[in-house]
C-alpha cells in the first residue's frame, strides 16, 4: 500500500474515513445507458501524493481520468492527445505555470472546465482570468473537490451519468 508524506499526509488521513465511508461504503449504479460516457478528468500538479489521492477519489466517482500531468508543457502536451472535460490545474510548477499551461490549454480546448487548485491566494484573479472556472485553496477537501467538479460539469452542459 502506497503511504503518504509531506503536504497529502494530513489531508490523506482526514478524508480517508469520508472515500471509505461515502463511496465505497455503498454501492453505486453507473447510469452507463446507451450512448452515456464518463466524465474525463484530468490532474495537472507536481506533487505525486497528490496525484494519487487525486486519482484515488476521482476513481471512487467513476471518472475517467484521462491523463496525469506533472507540469504545465507536459499538460498541454497530453490534452492535445486525450483532451479532458474537466482539469485540475496546480499553479506552482516546473517548466510552465498553471496559469500559462490554463491559457494554452483554453486557446485550443474553450470548452475545457480549469479548476485551479492553489495554496497561493495571491494568483486567484490571474487564474480566473486565464479562464479558471474555480479557483480552491488548498489544502481542499475531496469532498469539495468532486463538488466543484460535478458543478462545472453541469455549467458546460456535461451530464452527469454516476447516480447514487
Amino acid at each position: 500500500m502506497d503511504t503518504y508524506s509531506g503536504p497529502a499526509q494530513l489531508l490523506y488521513k482526514a478524508e480517508y474515513l469520508y472515500l471509505y465511508s461515502h463511496y465505497w461504503g455503498r454501492s453505486h449504479n453507473y447510469a452507463l445507458g446507451k450512448g452515456a460516457k464518463l466524465l474525463k478528468v484530468a490532474i495537472v500538479d507536481d506533487e505525486p501524493d497528490l496525484q494519487r489521492l487525486y486519482k484515488l477519489a476521482l476513481a471512487s466517482r467513476g471518472y475517467d481520468i484521462v491523463f496525469v500531468a506533472n507540469d504545465g508543457t507536459d499538460a498541454v502536451e497530453k490534452n492535445r492527445l486525450s483532451p479532458a472535460q474537466i482539469i485540475i490545474m496546480d499553479h506552482r510548477m516546473p517548466t510552465k505555470n498553471g496559469i500559462e499551461a490554463t491559457r494554452d490549454i483554453l486557446g485550443e480546448f474553450p470548452k475545457t472546465g480549469v479548476i485551479f487548485v492553489s495554496a497561493d491566494e495571491a494568483v486567484e484573479k490571474e487564474a480566473r482570468e486565464s479562464g479558471a472556472k474555480r479557483f480552491l485553496k488548498k489544502p481542499i477537501s475531496l469532498k469539495d473537490l468532486i463538488n466543484n467538479i460535478e458543478e462545472v460539469a453541469k455549467e458546460l452542459g456535461i451530464q452527469a451519468v454516476l447516480t447514487d
